[in-house]
This record gives structure tokens, C-alpha cells and sequence, in this order.
């Protein structure tokens, strides 16, 4: 049905899935056309938006999706991560502790709002919200990396070692994951196993 809201936002969404975020916001677009009203469909474009890296395209529409639908968590969570990306971290954090409370198993609500806190330089939050996140889901690779760079900020690097080694481990092709141990190791003097990171870290950069 070519009329159907939904099914055009249900487009979008796997349009997005599928990494094809110009459909995926053209698809939102007319379904926000055809109901202005439908949470779901501002709460798409938005998730597109931030792949595409228009954080604040991707605010307002999330802004939106939540007048629509106070209890949308993942309207929640997606302004939630693109204020921590703006460096708006108080209100990231806001968002993401809604997030929580609405949705009490969101492992990325959990790690996100570590990061954030690292950011603000509130560690022990940080690692602690990052080990919920991994305790929901034990192969998160970002909750480790979260952690461990909550360590490493803290000055406990061989804890941050750890970490990024099992952020490694899940994540083997990540180029970012060995950038980040290699910054611990050259922060404890390490250095022939940082430039072997950092040698990784260029070889799997794309």
C-alpha cells in the first residue's frame, strides 16, 4: 500500500539497516508526508541522519519523535548519542539515563552514557555503567573499548590493557580497537607494542 505511513518507515528503517541512508531518509520523509504524527517515522529519519553525521538533524528529529512518544527509548537513546557526539554531555547523559529507566536491558544506553561520563571525567561512573553494559552483553566490543578508556583517563593501564585486548578480541578488524591499546602501552612505556599496534591500526584503517 503505497499510502501506508508505516510501511514506508519500515523501509527507511531497513534501508538503513542495509547502509543506504539517502533511501532511508526519502523513505521517512514520505512517511512523515503521510502521517506527521507517526513517532516511529521521525525516529527513523533520525537514526539516518546520524549515520549520516547530521547530529543535528538527527536531534530534531529525535526531539520530535519523543513529543510524539514520550516512552520511544531508542528516540531516546539516538539524541542521547548524538548530544555526546555534539559534546553536549549533560544532556546526553539525561537522555541516556531516560533511555535506562525506560528500558532497563539497553547494554548501548549503558556503555554510551559511561562514555559520556568519561568525557566529564566522572570514571568511576564510566566504568561501572560500562560493566552493566557488558554484563547485558558480554561480546559488546564498544563497552570495552568505553572502559578501557575510562582506565587509561584514570591511570590504570593495565586495566585498560585488558580491556582493549578483549575489544580486540571481538572486534579483530576494528582499526580504531588497536589505536586505542596502542595509546596505553606508549602511556606505560611500552613501545615496541604500541608501534605494533599502531602498525595495525594503519593497516586496518580503511
Amino acid at each position: 500500500d503505497p499510502n501506508s505511513a508505516m510501511a514506508y518507515a519500515n523501509r527507511g528503517w531497513a534501508n538503513m539497516q542495509k547502509g543506504d541512508f539517502e533511501k532511508a531518509v526519502a523513505d521517512c520523509t514520505e512517511a512523515i508526508r503521510l502521517d506527521p504524527n507517526l513517532a516511529m517515522a521521525h525516529n527513523n529519519r533520525g537514526w539516518a541522519y546520524m549515520q549520516k553525521g547530521e547530529f543535528n538533524k538527527a536531534i530534531a528529529e529525535f526531539t520530535e519523535a519523543i513529543r510524539l512518544d514520550p516512552t520511544d527509548s531508542m528516540a531516546r537513546l539516538g539524541r542521547g548519542v548524538s548530544y555526546s557526539v555534539t559534546g553536549e554531555y549533560d544532556r546526553a547523559i539525561h537522555d541516556l539515563s531516560e533511555t535506562i529507566r525506560l528500558d532497563p536491558e539497553s547494554g548501548k544506553a549503558y556503555s554510551e552514557r559511561g562514555a559520556a561520563y568519561k568525557e566529564i571525567g566522572d570514571y568511576d561512573r564510566a566504568i561501572a555503567d560500562c560493566t552493566e553494559a557488558i554484563r547485558l552483553n558480554p561480546t559488546n566490543a564498544i563497552a570495552y573499548t568505553n572502559r578501557g578508556n575510562a582506565h587509561d583517563d584514570k591511570g590504570d593501564y593495565d586495566k585498560a590493557i585488558a580491556d582493549h585486548t578483549e575489544a580486540i578480541r571481538l572486534d579483530p578488524n576494528s582499526g580504531p580497537v588497536y589505536n586505542n591499546r596502542a595509546v596505553t602501552y606508549n602511556k606505560k612505556g611500552e613501545f615496541d607494542k604500541a608501534i605494533a599496534d599502531f602498525a595495525d591500526a594503519i593497516r586496518l584503517a580503511p
